[in-house]
């Protein structure tokens, strides 16, 4: 339910005291419920306005309640407008709690983790969330790390405001030592836990920002992809188990056309589009991650792969292409499929997306022609894939020998 709240100043009449003032109560309509608070001043009943809810006049006192009710006001907005955004169910009387400051600002770090979170899959319900379904599962995955952290620690119950930026020290030690997961995997979580924080600090139910001085490093990953022999061995392999062999075709699809794993669980029939001047189809949608625009032609391979899926019972029953699995399902059978053809590299779902760039950056392909297929907002994202690759180099040379004459000059 959305929380709706109204205000207005009334005055008490029934209480009238002996010096003939009555006292000023806020009246909130909060979600239907009234609810009266007592803002601590009085006035002459022919000293207000019941119009306009305010003192009448502009003498000392008039305009000194005036502002008084214009900052109460306010500060009810303000912790309505905090409330809501975390999407709370607002009741008079917490709100009351509120203004009383009786409600306690010192809350649990693995509370607020979770709040954020909560918040951000309503919102991303809503369609107002700049997170994608992809992004909030790492937030969970990135919570499930926090949570075997702070229990080896004995830290549970750690409250927000008993963090130090010795306790990031300690958690980015527990993620590279005890868990072993790379340098730029425990950033990645560091980096989710400060956003969660920041957003905590603003407001206000963190007294510091333990993450003000934190710089964040990267190092170039080595991004895994597929050459073609590889890919060849995928595509003529038969597999005993029918999940394998289906995880294996989706695989193959994102290596045709670089589709994310979250764009693949909502591909459909309105994606295919026809351009001008154009003899094949082309794959348009928006990618479920960043909102950014992919097009990606649908070539013949891609196309057949769709053919044998799209009558599927879980495909017809989901309105999509594909009867795709969980992603982490689909990472753990992409993982057999590798080892039952002998690929020693470890494959999962994101190196379809990069074998698609690299292989289109190896033929020559541009980047912004690239990143505008991958669906990237930036040409630096796209950066990552413009590795120089066995196959560019043989393509370089070979026009190299043509210049040549077919025989390169020895170079001392």
């Amino acid at each position: 339910m959305e929380n709706k709240i109204n205000t207005s100043f009334i005055l008490r009449k029934s209480k009238i005291r002996q010096d003939g003032k009555s006292p000023i109560i806020m009246r909130m309509t909060i979600n239907k419920e009234i609810v009266d608070i007592s803002t601590g001043m009085k006035v002459e009943e022919k000293g207000w306005c019941n119009k306009k809810d305010c003192a009448k006049g502009s003498g000392y006192d008039a305009n000194r309640i005036n502002k008084a009710l214009g900052e109460l006001k306010v500060k009810v907005f303000k912790i309505f407008d905090e409330l809501n955004y975390k999407g709370v169910f607002i009741t008079g009387e917490l709100l009351k709690q509120y203004l009383k400051g009786n409600v306690s600002i010192d809350k649990k770090l693995i509370g607020t983790f979770k709040e954020f979170i909560n918040v951000e899959e309503v919102k991303f319900a809503r369609g107002a969330s700049n997170k994608g379904k992809d992004t909030l599962r790492h937030y969970k995955s990135s919570l499930r790390k926090l949570e075997d952290f702070l229990a080896s620690s004995n830290k549970a119950s750690i409250s927000l405001n008993n963090l130090t930026e010795n306790f990031l020290v300690e958690y980015g030690n527990y993620m590279a030592y005890t868990e072993g997961l790379s340098h730029n995997t425990v950033q990645n979580h560091l980096k989710k836990l400060k956003t969660v924080l920041s957003s905590a600090f603003k407001n206000g139910v963190m007294k510091q920002n333990i993450f003000a001085s934190h710089v964040f490093t990267y190092k170039e990953p080595e991004t895994a992809y597929l050459e073609d022999a590889e890919l060849k061995i995928l595509e003529e392999m038969e597999f005993g188990k029918e999940y394998l062999g289906m995880a294996r075709d989706f695989f193959l699809f994102c290596c045709r056309t670089g589709l994310s794993f979250c764009d693949l669980e909502t591909v459909h029939q309105a994606y295919i589009k026809k351009m001008p001047n154009c003899d094949w189809e082309w794959v348009v949608g928006c990618r479920g991650k960043t909102g950014e625009q992919f097009t990606v032609p649908l070539f013949s391979d891609a196309k057949m792969i769709i053919e044998k899926y799209k009558n599927h019972p879980v495909s017809l029953s989901r309105g999509t292409f594909f009867p795709i699995p969980s992603l982490k399902n689909y990472n753990k059978y992409l993982k057999i499929v590798a080892e039952e053809c002998g690929i020693s590299k470890n494959i999962s779902s994101h190196v379809a997306r990069h074998t698609f760039a690299t292989k289109l950056f190896s033929l020559g392909i541009s980047r912004e022609a690239i990143g505008k297929m991958l669906g990237h907002k930036s040409v630096k994202t796209t950066q990552v894939y413009a590795k120089v690759v066995p196959l560019k180099i043989i393509n370089e040379m070979q026009t190299l020998f043509e210049l040549e004459g077919g025989l390169l000059k020895n170079v001392s």
